[in-house]
């Protein structure tokens, strides 16, 4: 076949030839198609305390391979051998979750990520589980030292004056907290051993008789052992069984010799508030510090952590040592700041005494409304 082309119709053969190739996509200038994202994103999790042993909280942070958004939160990390705290996030494929470890143990506290928990901006969601774990000791140090103090109660009559002291200065002027108590001397009604036990109660009645008497309703007991014994380091090991009844405040606490407060800080042992039934299944270990405290709003009274106890006598103790306190949980003292601005601790300068008592208030964060109001409370 012959092709014949002339000037009249070359405009229109070359006008087609340039359809033909655009509708064939040749020439090379077109781009090929995306294929679709089916790729699963993984994350990676390590915590800041690897190589070593933890003794307080440890951070676990997760590394995304790709922006997962709002896919991912605290719900979808089942955490073991501790208890989740505050959950952060760094940036798009960057979170942080920090983890109490469970008090006076060994072992490890380890965070899991099951498959299907969070996914990409495509759908894709995880097929891949992912996990750390560290190792942590939270035991408190100490346990097996030299006894430097005891008393086990085992003189029945009054307590031992060797050891115990009464605090009574504020009877007169009234006591804080809204406490309707007035704390008695050498009386065995409101403080007494028996059977190998300290029993302090508390008594609906007025002691009009005593010379320091402030117009209180109620009687009990504040033992202290300052200018007896106090101690800077070591272990306080207490055994106690507690009140029920609604309004009553029983606490087993140190404070510094110093005599200031809160500049010689408050390390509560044992608190309890009175404000409802399901107040009184839980004790408190609070820390108070210049910087941390009721009094600037920055530690509510009692606001400390809290662990669950039975009805039956149990043991609740405290460590002092140049790192960590623990009460019924460990709080680390920091490296950053002084012991005036590091949060929820303490330095330790002077020694500390211990008290327990028997407070009873009818109002405020602390306590509540009495049960019945003429019940004998004891600690």
């Amino acid at each position: 076949m012959t092709l014949h082309i002339d000037r009249s119709n070359l405009a229109a053969c070359l006008m087609l030839a340039s359809l033909a190739l655009n509708a064939c996509g040749g020439g090379g200038g077109g781009a090929s198609p995306v294929p679709p994202d089916t790729t699963a994103p993984t994350a990676t999790i390590s915590d800041n305390v690897a190589g070593a042993t933890a003794s307080g909280p440890v951070t676990f942070s997760f590394a995304f391979s790709e922006d997962v958004g709002s896919s991912f939160s605290a719900d979808d990390i089942a955490v073991a051998g501790g208890t989740a705290g505050v959950f952060t996030k760094t940036d798009a494929t960057h979170y942080a979750l920090t983890v109490t470890p469970t008090a006076n143990a060994s072992g490890t506290v380890s965070v899991s990520v099951a498959a299907g928990r969070f996914s990409d901006s495509a759908g894709n969601a995880n097929t891949l589980a992912s996990g750390a774990a560290q190792a942590i000791d939270t035991r408190v140090a100490g346990v097996n030292g030299t006894l430097v103090w005891s008393d086990e109660f085992n003189l029945d009559g009054l307590p031992d004056a060797t050891r115990w002291d009464y605090d009574t200065e504020r009877n007169t002027a009234g006591w804080f907290n809204n406490e309707l108590q007035y704390y008695a001397r050498n009386r065995l009604e409101n403080a007494r051993v028996e059977g190998g036990r300290l029993i302090i109660t508390a008594r609906k009645e007025d002691l009009r008789s005593a010379a320091d008497y402030g117009g209180q309703h109620y009687t009990s007991a504040r033992m202290i052992t300052r200018g007896k014994a106090s101690w800077t380091y070591g272990f306080v090991e207490v055994r106690a069984k507690l009140p029920c009844g609604l309004g009553t405040w029983p606490a087993i606490w140190m404070l510094g010799t110093g005599g200031r407060w809160p500049e010689d800080g408050e390390i509560d042992i044992l608190e309890q508030r009175g404000t409802s039934v399901g107040a009184k299944t839980e004790v408190l270990g609070t820390i108070h510090t210049r910087a941390y405290n009721y009094f600037n709003g920055t530690l509510g009274p009692g606001q400390g952590a809290s662990t669950t106890v039975a009805v039956s006598l149990r043991r609740a103790a405290a460590a002092l040592a140049p790192g960590a306190y623990t009460t019924p949980v460990l709080f680390t003292n920091t490296t950053s700041g002084t012991g005036q601005t590091r949060p929820v601790s303490l330095t330790i300068s002077d020694p500390f005494t211990v008290s327990p008592a028997a407070g009873l208030t009818s109002s405020g964060p602390i306590g509540g409304p009495f049960t019945p109001a003429s019940q004998v409370y004891t600690l």
